[in-house]
């Protein structure tokens, strides 16, 4: 797992922003959404959003600014903080 941030606290991230809206998260009380992809086994997949290869730069662009790495995307910038993204990141690399 790559070490730019804390998974227990990308798990508290994760639940305060309400991913879980959107997302089906393994760990996340309550995050039982069907807008976006379910998130189980993140770690292991190809592609972020279909088009991004899941490295952790890719990703961290990602949690930090969706529309502006993927044209269109539904995801919305939440406003995360670099540390709030890499602790986010950390904890959808646990999911295998």
């Amino acid at each position: 797992m790559p070490d730019f941030g804390d998974p227990e606290r990308g798990r508290a991230v994760i639940a305060r922003y309400e991913c879980g809206a959107c997302h089906r998260i393994p760990g996340i009380t309550g995050a039982r959404g069907k807008v976006g992809p379910p998130l189980a086994g993140f770690a292991r997949r190809a592609m972020i959003a279909g088009t991004l290869p899941n490295r952790p730069e890719a990703l961290l662009a990602w949690l930090r600014d969706p529309p502006a790495q993927v044209k269109g995307t539904a995801m919305p910038a939440l406003g995360l903080s670099e540390q709030e993204a890499g602790d986010a990141a950390a904890y959808l690399y646990t999911l295998r």
